[in-house]
């Protein structure tokens, strides 16, 4: 029961965050993430950033079927475009974020920041 209420809860963030991301523009990653932060203090970046960018890509890939079916394919060479430029940035934040603390923004989230992480997020 408690697992269904959990995956339930997620469920309906990521419907929310997905319905606001797209309506704005931006995917909604910068929502859940904090988000994610806030309800899963002990989890390290490494758990809770494939999460967040699994549902950013899935608001991304929606948005953009829906688009091509109203544009037509005229744009997706726009959209290549754009999505080769943003690769090398992609891979430089990757690799930059190995190497940042999170330390100093742990205590934002909870009080009890300094518990031990676990592994999994079930």
């Amino acid at each position: 029961m408690l697992l269904m209420r959990h995956a339930l809860m997620l469920g309906s963030l990521g419907l929310v965050v997905g319905a606001i991301g797209t309506l704005i523009g931006a995917g909604g990653g910068f929502l859940l993430m904090p988000i994610l932060v806030l309800l899963y203090p002990h989890e390290s970046p490494e758990i809770l950033t494939p999460i967040s960018l699994s549902v950013v890509f899935a608001n991304a890939a929606s948005g953009s079927v829906a688009y091509a079916r109203h544009a037509g394919a005229s744009t997706f060479c726009a959209g290549w475009l754009f999505a080769l430029a943003g690769l090398p940035g992609a891979i430089l934040g990757a690799l930059v974020t190995r190497h940042l603390e999170s330390q100093p923004v742990r205590p934002l989230a909870r009080d009890d920041a300094d518990a031990p992480r676990r592994r999994s997020c079930c």
